[in-house]
């Protein structure tokens, strides 16, 4: 249960950003710590070490279990670091974490099915088990149909396995490329729109991005200000906070200019709190931007902006209660 969303600001230019939600549930309880973006970048080796621009990046959104997408992320990162200088572009990063997410949720399924029935995936799918002694036999009517019945639940035992998503915004030097990764289509998607939205809030969170574009000219959809799209993207997040698994902090992470930027959590929650302060009618849409854009490219700090967003406000008292959820 989550939201990631990303866009472009400059396509060719190799500029956008990712946007996530920080919350996970389970059947019972729910958890506003969890880290959804992750970044993969491999160094440009033409230039001085410790130069901040990659060569190539990945950011990384993801949907689904937390802990199996952890796995495959970080798994994805050692690998890459591992081979890195045999990695030329974009696209074969993003194939490589591809990869590794059908690696890994074969492993998953395998286990379960061994830990279950002492049976593999290729058994089931074959509808015979190889005796020690290699003879194969059929496997029975009963069997057959309590995998499938294991297969096909969403919410059974197999479904943190199969049931993940990332959402990866590519950089090389050809520019940037949205990329759609799902356990059950393992091949790299190239998102042709110029955003994209995964998860259980996307529902909410597409219309508002649809609406953010909607109003811009079909040639001004490829350059847009940084800050206008981090506005939409923390918008979208705002938008789909009613549903259920969607909440707490957003994580913010953009590359711009070759470099990766991600506010820490206080700069990040008060960028969404300014963009609710002009939802609201408290602040000037002007100020936002401008505060937004030193908190997330810039070195505003989160005290500053924080006093001056109440002073700033047409009537502080009544901005901050409804930040802290109370009806005014």
């Amino acid at each position: 249960m989550t939201v990631i969303s990303a866009l472009y600001f400059n396509k060719k230019g190799g500029s956008g950003a990712v946007v996530a939600d920080e919350q996970s549930s389970t059947y019972g309880r729910k958890y506003d710590i969890t880290t959804k973006v992750q970044t993969i970048s491999i160094p440009d080796y033409d230039q001085p070490e410790g130069t901040e621009i990659p060569k190539i990046c990945a950011i990384i959104g993801g949907t689904g279990s937390t802990d199996v997408l952890n796995e495959i992320a970080e798994r994805s990162a050692e690998a890459i670091a591992a081979d890195k200088r045999n990695i030329a572009r974009k696209e074969d990063l993003v194939a490589r974490i591809g990869r590794i997410m059908g690696e890994v949720r074969g492993e998953f399924v395998n286990s379960f099915l061994y830990a279950q029935f002492r049976l593999s995936e290729v058994d089931f799918q074959t509808g015979h088990r190889t005796l020690p002694d290699g003879t194969r036999v059929p496997l029975t009517r009963q069997l057959l149909a309590e995998y499938d019945s294991i297969a096909r639940n969403p919410n059974g035992p197999l479904s943190m396995a199969i049931n993940n998503q990332f959402l990866i915004l590519g950089i090389d030097h050809n520019g940037a490329q949205l990329y759609n990764v799902h356990n059950n289509l393992l091949k790299p998607v190239r998102v042709k729109a110029p955003y994209d939205t995964v998860g259980s809030g996307s529902d909410l969170a597409d219309p508002a991005l649809y609406r953010f574009y909607k109003k811009i000219d079909r040639e001004g959809r490829t350059d847009i200000d940084p800050v206008e799209g981090i506005s939409a993207l923390l918008n979208a997040t705002i938008e789909a906070d009613m549903n259920h698994g969607v909440g707490g902090t957003p994580m913010i992470t953009a590359i711009d200019n070759g470099k990766i930027y991600t506010p820490d959590s206080n700069r990040s929650r008060l960028a969404m709190e300014l963009l609710i302060g002009v939802r609201e009618g408290y602040l000037a849409k002007a100020f936002a931007h401008d505060s937004i854009g030193g908190l997330v490219f810039g070195d505003a700090t989160f005290d500053a902006t924080e006093d001056e967003m109440f002073r700033q406000a047409t009537n502080a008292k009544d901005l901050s209660r409804i930040l802290r959820k109370y009806t005014v």
